[in-house]
């Protein structure tokens, strides 16, 4: 198994003190990525709200740990736990609320 790469993460990007992101970095020595997708994980602490987020790429969410509630589109709510998966697609706005006293871990694949 020596030489199945083990990848590390960017420096994470911290928001309002309601979350931190830490994106996988995909990179490779010869400059072009290893996959054709991004990834992060991500910890919404207690009684925080992630900030909303649209973009042009399509992503999904893969819920850890914790628990939330999850705005689409600023209007549909959804309760989320550990095992949930979510698909958003390009140019759908999207946060969660973490209304449990753990912090939320969620992981993020996103592609064009």
């Amino acid at each position: 198994m020596s030489n199945i790469p083990k990848l590390s993460f960017l420096p994470p990007e911290i928001f309002d003190n309601a979350m931190v992101v830490d994106e996988i970095d995909l990179g490779h020595e010869s400059g072009q990525p290893i996959a054709p997708f991004k990834g992060s994980k991500f910890i919404v602490y207690p009684n925080q709200t992630s900030p909303l987020d649209i973009h042009d790429v399509k992503e999904c969410w893969f819920i850890a740990a914790g628990s939330g509630i999850v705005t689409c589109n600023g209007a549909t709510e959804k309760a989320v736990n550990p095992g949930d998966v979510l698909f958003f697609n390009s140019q759908q706005s999207h946060q969660v609320f973490n209304n449990g006293p753990e912090n939320l871990l969620v992981f993020s694949v996103w592609w064009k």
